[in-house]
């Protein structure tokens, strides 16, 4: 964490592994929230990308966002915390539980399960394998601890094969994506998405956007580029036929 020149707090992010992958990857899920629009109850954390350096000589692209708990009377409290506020029936999945407890709280029914159904798809057009209950949660009061809203969408970095340097294209392979979220595979995660019209698919980046983000790192190859906006287009296309046959 950094502070900027008027006291925002900056989070500075890097990478793992010897590429900008997961960097670049935030600033691909910024730009397809953006393109997006505004939408009422889904927020989002930008996140820019710029070189930085960490040791003064080994430069990389780093991604930066300004903190999106902007104030002393407002805290972040991840899902996990939420769901385990509340009992949980055996027979109660993990998604519903963690709905029922915002519930609990006080929270818009409508306005948690959009929130969810948004994220999912989102997480699945870019094959996010990371969103577990410390990778989202809710905004609330510091003060009476009444939660407020939905935090806005943050950590994409796991994204797009990032710990891969080949991808082999195959949709059989795409569809048993294994994730860690309420369910353990991709596929099964669509099974939460009350509402599929909330993402419009003709407002998604252009090949040549994505390809402008991910080549900014040499060490990403053009053929992995390639590959990647192949698996986005088929993910498109999948949640397109959802959003006509539901």
């Amino acid at each position: 964490m950094r502070f900027h020149e008027d006291n925002i707090r900056i989070l500075v992010k890097g990478n793992h592994g010897s590429n900008c992958q997961q960097s670049l990857n935030e600033e691909l899920g910024t730009l397809i929230n953006r393109k997006q629009g505004r939408i009422p109850g889904i927020e989002y954390t930008s996140y820019s990308v710029k070189p930085y350096s960490f040791d003064g000589d080994n430069r990389a692209y780093c991604c930066f966002s300004d903190n999106f708990v902007t104030g002393d009377s407002i805290e972040f409290v991840p899902a996990w915390e939420i769901s385990k506020s509340v009992k949980r029936d055996n027979n109660t999945g993990e998604f519903d539980h963690f709905v029922s407890a915002c519930s609990f709280l006080g929270m818009d029914v409508d306005e948690v399960t959009d929130f969810l159904s948004y994220q999912i798809i989102l997480d699945y057009i870019i094959s996010n394998t990371d969103r577990h209950q410390n990778n989202f949660g809710v905004i609330r009061d510091s003060d009476s601890l009444v939660p407020i809203r939905m935090a806005p969408i943050y950590d994409c970095g796991n994204s797009m094969f990032w710990n891969q340097t080949y991808i082999k294209y195959n949709t059989r392979e795409l569809d048993r994506i294994e994730t860690c979220s309420f369910n353990k595979k991709e596929s099964e995660l669509l099974k939460h998405v009350s509402n599929f019209n909330l993402f419009d698919i003709s407002k998604l980046p252009s090949d040549e956007e994505i390809y402008d983000i991910y080549s900014k790192d040499d060490n990403i190859s053009s053929e992995k580029i390639d590959v990647m906006i192949k698996c986005i287009t088929y993910k498109a296309k999948m949640i397109e036929h959802y959003q006509i046959h539901t």
